[in-house]
Protein backbone atom coordinates (compact mmCIF):
# COMPACT_ATOMS: atom_id res chain seq x y z
CA UNK A 1 0.00 0.00 0.00
CA UNK A 2 1.73 3.48 -1.36
CA UNK A 3 1.90 6.28 1.34
CA UNK A 4 -1.66 8.41 1.26
CA UNK A 5 -2.23 11.84 2.65
CA UNK A 6 -5.55 12.29 3.67
CA UNK A 7 -7.74 15.32 4.36
CA UNK A 8 -10.75 13.81 6.65
CA UNK A 9 -12.47 17.05 8.08
CA UNK A 10 -11.73 20.02 5.46
CA UNK A 11 -11.68 20.45 1.80
CA UNK A 12 -8.57 22.80 1.84
CA UNK A 13 -5.87 22.38 3.99
CA UNK A 14 -2.97 24.58 4.42
CA UNK A 15 0.42 22.24 5.31
CA UNK A 16 3.70 23.72 5.59
CA UNK A 17 7.08 21.50 4.72
CA UNK A 18 6.06 18.55 3.50
CA UNK A 19 9.06 17.16 2.17
CA UNK A 20 10.59 14.02 0.99
CA UNK A 21 14.27 13.80 2.60
CA UNK A 22 16.76 11.33 1.06
CA UNK A 23 15.54 10.63 -2.29
CA UNK A 24 13.84 7.31 -3.07
CA UNK A 25 16.44 4.83 -1.46
CA UNK A 26 16.32 6.90 1.73
CA UNK A 27 12.29 6.99 1.60
CA UNK A 28 12.62 3.19 1.33
CA UNK A 29 14.89 2.61 4.07
CA UNK A 30 13.43 3.35 7.99
CA UNK A 31 16.01 4.25 10.78
CA UNK A 32 16.10 2.30 13.70
CA UNK A 33 14.35 4.70 15.51
CA UNK A 34 10.66 5.67 14.65
CA UNK A 35 11.14 9.39 15.62
CA UNK A 36 13.57 11.03 13.65
CA UNK A 37 16.77 12.52 14.68
CA UNK A 38 16.70 16.38 14.08
CA UNK A 39 18.96 18.97 13.55
CA UNK A 40 20.45 20.99 16.10
CA UNK A 41 22.92 23.58 15.63
CA UNK A 42 25.51 21.94 13.88
CA UNK A 43 23.79 18.52 12.90
CA UNK A 44 24.70 16.68 10.30
CA UNK A 45 21.21 15.86 8.60
CA UNK A 46 17.90 15.01 9.36
CA UNK A 47 16.45 11.37 9.08
CA UNK A 48 14.97 10.70 5.56
CA UNK A 49 11.61 10.42 5.67
CA UNK A 50 8.66 12.52 4.84
CA UNK A 51 7.81 15.35 6.99
CA UNK A 52 4.41 17.32 7.47
CA UNK A 53 3.62 20.56 9.33
CA UNK A 54 0.30 21.47 9.46
CA UNK A 55 -0.89 25.22 10.28
CA UNK A 56 -4.48 24.56 9.11
CA UNK A 57 -7.17 22.38 9.50
CA UNK A 58 -6.52 18.93 9.84
CA UNK A 59 -4.65 15.70 7.89
CA UNK A 60 -4.21 12.30 8.56
CA UNK A 61 -1.02 10.12 6.74
CA UNK A 62 -1.22 6.59 6.23
CA UNK A 63 0.18 3.26 5.15
CA UNK A 64 0.25 -0.06 5.32
CA UNK A 65 1.64 -0.09 8.41
CA UNK A 66 -0.71 2.21 10.20
CA UNK A 67 -1.73 5.91 10.22
CA UNK A 68 -1.79 8.81 12.35
CA UNK A 69 -3.40 12.27 12.19
CA UNK A 70 -2.14 15.76 12.30
CA UNK A 71 -4.01 18.79 13.42
CA UNK A 72 -2.80 22.94 13.32
CA UNK A 73 0.58 22.92 14.89
CA UNK A 74 1.73 20.11 14.71
CA UNK A 75 4.45 17.98 12.76
CA UNK A 76 4.63 14.50 11.66
CA UNK A 77 7.28 12.20 10.12
CA UNK A 78 6.83 9.13 8.09
CA UNK A 79 10.60 7.18 7.79
CA UNK A 80 8.83 4.83 4.95
CA UNK A 81 5.86 3.14 3.37
CA UNK A 82 6.29 -0.14 5.84
CA UNK A 83 6.88 2.48 9.27
CA UNK A 84 3.80 4.19 10.64
CA UNK A 85 3.71 7.93 10.68
CA UNK A 86 4.46 9.31 14.08
CA UNK A 87 3.85 12.92 15.84
CA UNK A 88 7.34 14.45 15.85
CA UNK A 89 7.75 16.56 19.15
CA UNK A 90 9.09 19.92 17.67
CA UNK A 91 10.02 21.80 14.40
CA UNK A 92 12.36 19.43 11.55
CA UNK A 93 13.35 23.33 10.57
CA UNK A 94 12.54 22.28 6.52
CA UNK A 95 12.78 25.01 4.23
CA UNK A 96 12.27 24.92 0.27
CA UNK A 97 11.47 27.73 -2.50
CA UNK A 98 10.13 26.40 -5.61
CA UNK A 99 11.25 28.50 -8.24
CA UNK A 100 8.50 31.44 -9.71
CA UNK A 101 7.69 30.43 -13.52
CA UNK A 102 4.96 32.91 -14.35
CA UNK A 103 4.01 33.33 -18.15
CA UNK A 104 4.56 36.48 -20.11
CA UNK A 105 1.66 38.82 -20.60
CA UNK A 106 1.62 37.85 -23.92
CA UNK A 107 1.84 34.02 -23.74
CA UNK A 108 -0.86 34.25 -20.78
CA UNK A 109 -2.99 36.65 -23.44
CA UNK A 110 -2.70 34.62 -26.17
CA UNK A 111 -3.51 31.41 -24.13
CA UNK A 112 -6.39 33.31 -22.87
CA UNK A 113 -7.89 34.11 -26.06
CA UNK A 114 -7.07 30.05 -27.62
CA UNK A 115 -9.00 28.89 -24.51
CA UNK A 116 -11.75 31.06 -24.62
CA UNK A 117 -13.82 29.17 -27.00
CA UNK A 118 -13.23 26.04 -25.08
CA UNK A 119 -14.10 27.68 -21.89
CA UNK A 120 -17.35 29.39 -23.40
CA UNK A 121 -18.93 26.09 -25.15
CA UNK A 122 -17.78 24.45 -21.69
CA UNK A 123 -19.94 26.69 -19.52
CA UNK A 124 -23.07 26.39 -22.12
CA UNK A 125 -22.86 22.84 -21.53
CA UNK A 126 -22.57 23.00 -17.85
CA UNK A 127 -25.71 25.70 -18.21
CA UNK A 128 -27.52 23.35 -20.63
CA UNK A 129 -26.59 20.04 -17.82
CA UNK A 130 -28.29 22.12 -15.14
CA UNK A 131 -31.20 23.00 -16.91
CA UNK A 132 -31.59 19.25 -17.95
CA UNK A 133 -31.25 18.66 -14.62
CA UNK A 134 -33.85 21.17 -13.65
CA UNK A 135 -36.21 19.35 -15.86
CA UNK A 136 -35.84 15.68 -15.07
CA UNK A 137 -36.65 16.99 -11.59
CA UNK A 138 -39.82 18.65 -13.10
CA UNK A 139 -40.67 15.59 -14.89
CA UNK A 140 -40.07 13.92 -11.74
CA UNK A 141 -42.26 15.92 -9.90
CA UNK A 142 -45.04 15.51 -12.84
CA UNK A 143 -45.07 12.14 -12.91
CA UNK A 144 -45.47 11.78 -9.24
CA UNK A 145 -48.45 13.97 -9.45
CA UNK A 146 -49.84 11.98 -12.33
CA UNK A 147 -48.85 8.60 -9.79
CA UNK A 148 -51.12 10.62 -7.16
CA UNK A 149 -53.43 11.49 -9.55
CA UNK A 150 -54.04 7.72 -10.57
CA UNK A 151 -54.61 6.74 -6.79
CA UNK A 152 -57.69 9.54 -6.36
CA UNK A 153 -59.36 7.57 -9.42
CA UNK A 154 -58.66 4.59 -7.55
CA UNK A 155 -60.11 6.40 -4.78
CA UNK A 156 -62.92 8.12 -6.10
CA UNK A 157 -64.01 4.98 -7.73
CA UNK A 158 -64.18 2.87 -4.11
CA UNK A 159 -66.19 5.91 -2.54
CA UNK A 160 -68.47 5.61 -5.62
CA UNK A 161 -68.89 1.95 -5.20
CA UNK A 162 -69.76 2.27 -1.84
CA UNK A 163 -71.91 5.50 -2.66
CA UNK A 164 -73.69 3.05 -5.12
CA UNK A 165 -74.29 0.41 -2.75
CA UNK A 166 -75.51 2.64 -0.11
CA UNK A 167 -77.91 4.30 -2.38
CA UNK A 168 -79.33 0.55 -3.22
CA UNK A 169 -79.66 -0.50 0.14
CA UNK A 170 -81.65 2.92 1.00
CA UNK A 171 -83.96 2.23 -1.93
CA UNK A 172 -84.75 -1.22 -1.04
CA UNK A 173 -85.33 -0.21 2.64
CA UNK A 174 -87.84 2.85 0.96
CA UNK A 175 -89.21 -0.08 -1.09
CA UNK A 176 -89.71 -2.06 2.14
CA UNK A 177 -91.46 1.07 4.13
CA UNK A 178 -93.45 1.12 1.56
CA UNK A 179 -94.87 -2.21 1.65
CA UNK A 180 -95.34 -2.13 4.85
CA UNK A 181 -97.24 1.03 4.90
CA UNK A 182 -99.18 -0.43 2.47
CA UNK A 183 -100.18 -3.26 5.09
CA UNK A 184 -100.69 -1.20 7.61
CA UNK A 185 -103.18 0.39 5.86
CA UNK A 186 -105.15 -2.70 4.41
CA UNK A 187 -104.96 -3.98 8.06
CA UNK A 188 -106.64 -0.29 9.34
CA UNK A 189 -109.71 -0.71 6.75
CA UNK A 190 -110.06 -4.59 8.05
CA UNK A 191 -110.42 -3.77 11.62
CA UNK A 192 -112.45 -0.77 10.65
CA UNK A 193 -115.82 -0.53 13.92
CA UNK A 194 -113.72 -3.02 15.71
CA UNK A 195 -111.87 -3.15 18.69
CA UNK A 196 -108.20 -3.62 16.65
CA UNK A 197 -109.52 -0.62 14.72
CA UNK A 198 -106.70 1.35 16.99
CA UNK A 199 -104.32 -1.10 16.93
CA UNK A 200 -103.75 -1.19 13.24
CA UNK A 201 -104.59 3.03 12.94
CA UNK A 202 -100.78 2.92 15.73
CA UNK A 203 -99.67 0.33 13.12
CA UNK A 204 -100.19 2.81 10.16
CA UNK A 205 -98.96 6.25 11.55
CA UNK A 206 -95.77 4.55 12.51
CA UNK A 207 -95.26 2.94 8.82
CA UNK A 208 -95.84 5.98 7.55
CA UNK A 209 -93.03 7.42 9.71
CA UNK A 210 -90.57 5.06 8.85
CA UNK A 211 -91.25 5.20 5.03
CA UNK A 212 -90.57 9.36 5.75
CA UNK A 213 -87.30 8.35 6.92
CA UNK A 214 -86.42 6.01 4.42
CA UNK A 215 -87.14 8.16 1.66
CA UNK A 216 -84.90 10.50 3.13
CA UNK A 217 -82.25 8.08 3.24
CA UNK A 218 -83.02 7.36 -0.04
CA UNK A 219 -82.31 10.68 -0.87
CA UNK A 220 -79.32 11.25 0.43
CA UNK A 221 -78.20 8.17 -1.08
CA UNK A 222 -79.12 9.32 -4.07
CA UNK A 223 -77.52 12.47 -3.46
CA UNK A 224 -73.95 10.53 -2.90
CA UNK A 225 -73.88 8.70 -5.52
CA UNK A 226 -74.57 11.46 -7.99
CA UNK A 227 -71.48 13.34 -5.99
CA UNK A 228 -69.37 10.13 -6.16
CA UNK A 229 -69.94 10.27 -9.95
CA UNK A 230 -69.04 13.29 -10.46
CA UNK A 231 -65.80 13.02 -8.46
CA UNK A 232 -64.50 10.20 -10.28
CA UNK A 233 -65.06 11.55 -13.60
CA UNK A 234 -63.46 14.74 -12.43
CA UNK A 235 -60.91 12.61 -11.09
CA UNK A 236 -60.14 10.27 -14.13
CA UNK A 237 -59.93 14.03 -16.39
CA UNK A 238 -57.60 15.24 -13.55
CA UNK A 239 -55.19 11.76 -14.05
CA UNK A 240 -55.87 12.64 -17.68
CA UNK A 241 -54.06 15.63 -17.73
CA UNK A 242 -51.42 14.72 -15.24
CA UNK A 243 -50.55 11.83 -17.75
CA UNK A 244 -50.30 14.12 -20.00
CA UNK A 245 -48.34 16.71 -18.35
CA UNK A 246 -45.87 14.37 -17.26
CA UNK A 247 -45.49 12.98 -20.80
CA UNK A 248 -44.59 16.73 -21.72
CA UNK A 249 -42.54 16.95 -19.21
CA UNK A 250 -40.50 13.58 -19.59
CA UNK A 251 -40.15 14.81 -23.19
CA UNK A 252 -38.94 18.21 -22.46
CA UNK A 253 -36.47 16.58 -19.91
CA UNK A 254 -35.26 13.94 -22.46
CA UNK A 255 -34.95 16.55 -24.87
CA UNK A 256 -32.87 18.57 -22.36
CA UNK A 257 -30.54 15.72 -21.68
CA UNK A 258 -29.96 15.46 -25.11
CA UNK A 259 -29.11 18.73 -25.80
CA UNK A 260 -26.66 18.91 -22.62
CA UNK A 261 -24.75 15.40 -23.99
CA UNK A 262 -24.40 17.03 -27.24
CA UNK A 263 -22.98 20.40 -25.79
CA UNK A 264 -20.79 18.40 -23.67
CA UNK A 265 -19.61 16.54 -26.79
CA UNK A 266 -18.71 19.79 -28.22
CA UNK A 267 -17.04 21.32 -25.53
CA UNK A 268 -15.21 18.82 -25.13
CA UNK A 269 -13.55 18.33 -28.17
CA UNK A 270 -12.96 21.80 -28.21
CA UNK A 271 -11.01 21.38 -24.49
CA UNK A 272 -8.90 18.40 -25.80
CA UNK A 273 -7.57 20.52 -28.82
CA UNK A 274 -6.47 23.35 -26.44
CA UNK A 275 -3.65 23.98 -23.64
CA UNK A 276 -5.92 25.24 -20.40
CA UNK A 277 -5.45 29.17 -19.27
CA UNK A 278 -6.71 30.84 -16.66
CA UNK A 279 -9.36 33.51 -17.48
CA UNK A 280 -8.84 37.39 -17.97
CA UNK A 281 -10.91 37.80 -15.05
CA UNK A 282 -11.51 35.90 -12.00
CA UNK A 283 -13.64 32.98 -12.38
CA UNK A 284 -16.54 31.05 -10.18
CA UNK A 285 -14.85 27.74 -9.38
CA UNK A 286 -17.32 24.72 -10.20
CA UNK A 287 -16.38 22.95 -6.99
CA UNK A 288 -17.51 24.72 -3.89
CA UNK A 289 -14.88 25.90 -1.63
CA UNK A 290 -14.90 25.84 2.21
CA UNK A 291 -12.92 27.30 4.77
CA UNK A 292 -11.89 30.61 5.69
CA UNK A 293 -9.01 32.09 3.26
CA UNK A 294 -5.69 31.32 5.05
CA UNK A 295 -3.21 34.04 5.95
CA UNK A 296 -0.12 33.99 3.34
CA UNK A 297 2.93 36.41 3.45
CA UNK A 298 3.91 38.62 0.18
CA UNK A 299 6.54 36.49 -1.26
CA UNK A 300 5.60 33.29 -0.09
CA UNK A 301 6.79 30.53 -1.98
CA UNK A 302 3.57 27.73 -2.45
CA UNK A 303 2.92 24.41 -3.66
CA UNK A 304 -0.72 24.10 -5.17
CA UNK A 305 -2.15 20.61 -5.83
CA UNK A 306 -5.49 20.30 -7.17
CA UNK A 307 -7.57 17.17 -7.68
CA UNK A 308 -10.63 15.39 -9.19
CA UNK A 309 -9.25 16.44 -12.94
CA UNK A 310 -9.17 13.96 -16.04
CA UNK A 311 -5.36 11.93 -16.19
CA UNK A 312 -3.57 12.79 -18.89
CA UNK A 313 -5.09 16.59 -19.51
CA UNK A 314 -3.44 19.78 -18.63
CA UNK A 315 -3.80 22.05 -15.74
CA UNK A 316 -3.50 25.88 -15.65
CA UNK A 317 -2.38 27.54 -12.36
CA UNK A 318 -2.63 30.82 -11.27
CA UNK A 319 -3.23 33.86 -8.57
CA UNK A 320 -5.37 37.02 -8.95
CA UNK A 321 -6.31 39.55 -8.76
CA UNK A 322 -3.77 40.69 -11.44
CA UNK A 323 -3.99 37.18 -13.34
CA UNK A 324 -0.36 35.55 -13.42
CA UNK A 325 -0.17 32.10 -14.68
CA UNK A 326 2.56 29.12 -14.84
CA UNK A 327 3.35 26.99 -16.96
CA UNK A 328 0.33 24.29 -17.56
CA UNK A 329 1.15 21.19 -15.81
CA UNK A 330 0.03 17.67 -16.65
CA UNK A 331 -2.64 15.74 -14.59
CA UNK A 332 -1.54 12.13 -13.33
CA UNK A 333 -3.26 9.12 -13.26
CA UNK A 334 -5.24 9.34 -9.95
CA UNK A 335 -6.38 13.10 -11.46
CA UNK A 336 -3.77 15.39 -9.18
CA UNK A 337 -2.05 18.14 -10.71
CA UNK A 338 0.71 20.33 -8.70
CA UNK A 339 2.29 23.59 -9.86
CA UNK A 340 4.48 25.79 -7.93
CA UNK A 341 5.37 29.28 -7.86
CA UNK A 342 5.83 32.74 -5.50
CA UNK A 343 3.18 34.91 -4.61
CA UNK A 344 4.40 38.41 -6.20
CA UNK A 345 5.92 40.88 -3.02
CA UNK A 346 3.71 43.43 -4.43
CA UNK A 347 0.37 41.43 -3.33
CA UNK A 348 -1.56 42.55 -0.64
CA UNK A 349 -5.13 41.79 0.78
CA UNK A 350 -7.18 39.35 -0.60
CA UNK A 351 -6.73 37.36 -3.60
CA UNK A 352 -7.37 34.02 -5.17
CA UNK A 353 -5.46 30.91 -6.05
CA UNK A 354 -6.68 29.13 -9.47
CA UNK A 355 -6.41 25.91 -10.84
CA UNK A 356 -8.42 25.59 -14.36
CA UNK A 357 -8.39 22.11 -16.54
CA UNK A 358 -10.81 19.03 -17.80
CA UNK A 359 -12.75 17.12 -15.12
CA UNK A 360 -13.55 13.58 -15.30
CA UNK A 361 -16.77 14.57 -16.62
CA UNK A 362 -14.84 16.21 -19.81
CA UNK A 363 -16.34 19.72 -18.92
CA UNK A 364 -14.01 22.43 -17.22
CA UNK A 365 -13.18 22.27 -13.95
CA UNK A 366 -12.04 25.10 -12.08
CA UNK A 367 -10.70 25.24 -8.10
CA UNK A 368 -10.39 28.06 -5.84
CA UNK A 369 -9.01 29.14 -2.38
CA UNK A 370 -9.56 32.95 -1.78
CA UNK A 371 -6.11 34.22 0.24
CA UNK A 372 -5.11 36.88 2.41
CA UNK A 373 -2.22 38.44 1.37
CA UNK A 374 0.18 40.04 4.42
CA UNK A 375 3.34 41.99 4.31
CA UNK A 376 5.51 39.92 4.93
CA UNK A 377 7.24 39.94 9.21
CA UNK A 378 10.77 39.36 9.63
CA UNK A 379 11.77 37.53 12.76
CA UNK A 380 14.76 35.13 14.22
CA UNK A 381 14.36 32.04 13.82
CA UNK A 382 13.36 30.37 16.83
CA UNK A 383 16.57 27.40 18.42
CA UNK A 384 14.66 24.89 16.81
CA UNK A 385 14.69 26.78 13.41
CA UNK A 386 18.02 27.68 13.28
CA UNK A 387 19.28 24.70 11.05
CA UNK A 388 17.25 25.07 7.72
CA UNK A 389 16.96 21.90 5.05
CA UNK A 390 19.54 23.74 3.19
CA UNK A 391 22.28 23.27 5.80
CA UNK A 392 21.63 19.23 6.47
CA UNK A 393 23.26 18.04 3.46
CA UNK A 394 20.66 15.46 2.72
CA UNK A 395 21.77 13.84 -0.39
CA UNK A 396 18.16 14.71 -2.06
CA UNK A 397 15.21 17.02 -1.20
CA UNK A 398 11.98 16.45 -3.38
CA UNK A 399 8.98 18.39 -3.20
CA UNK A 400 5.52 17.59 -4.48
CA UNK A 401 6.51 16.44 -7.46
CA UNK A 402 4.70 13.99 -9.77
CA UNK A 403 5.86 11.59 -7.73
CA UNK A 404 4.15 12.63 -5.13
CA UNK A 405 1.34 13.39 -6.13
CA UNK A 406 -0.30 10.48 -6.43
CA UNK A 407 0.04 10.23 -2.84
CA UNK A 408 -2.53 12.49 -2.36
CA UNK A 409 -6.09 11.13 -1.70
CA UNK A 410 -9.72 12.01 -0.78
CA UNK A 411 -11.71 14.75 -1.55
CA UNK A 412 -9.10 17.30 -2.06
CA UNK A 413 -10.27 20.32 -4.07
CA UNK A 414 -7.08 22.57 -4.07
CA UNK A 415 -4.45 22.16 -1.14
CA UNK A 416 -2.63 24.98 -0.34
CA UNK A 417 0.84 23.36 -0.18
CA UNK A 418 3.36 26.01 2.02
CA UNK A 419 6.96 25.87 2.44
CA UNK A 420 8.66 28.79 5.10
CA UNK A 421 10.88 30.36 3.29
CA UNK A 422 14.45 30.03 4.09
CA UNK A 423 16.27 32.26 6.86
Amino acid sequence: MPAVLRLPTRAIVVVTSLLLVGGAAGFGAAPASAIPTLPSPGAAALSPGLYVKVIDGAISLSNSSGFAGFSAGQFGYMPSTLTPPVVVPRSPALSFSPPPVFQSPATQSAAQKAAQPAADASAHATALASAASTAKADADAQAQSAQAAAAHVTTAGVQKEAAWAANLLAQQKAADAQRALADAQAAVEAAAETDQEAAAVEAARVATAALAAAAEAAEAAAQQLAEASLATDAAHAAEAIAAQLAETAKTQADQAAQAAADAARTAGVLLAGIVPAIPARLPAPTVPSFGAPPLIPAGQHLILAGAGFAPSTQVAFGVYSTPLSVVPVTVDAQGFAVASFQVPSTFTGNHSLVAVGTGVNGLQRILRIDIVVQAPVVAAPAADDAATLADTGADLVIPLSAAMVALLFGTVLLTLVRRRRAA
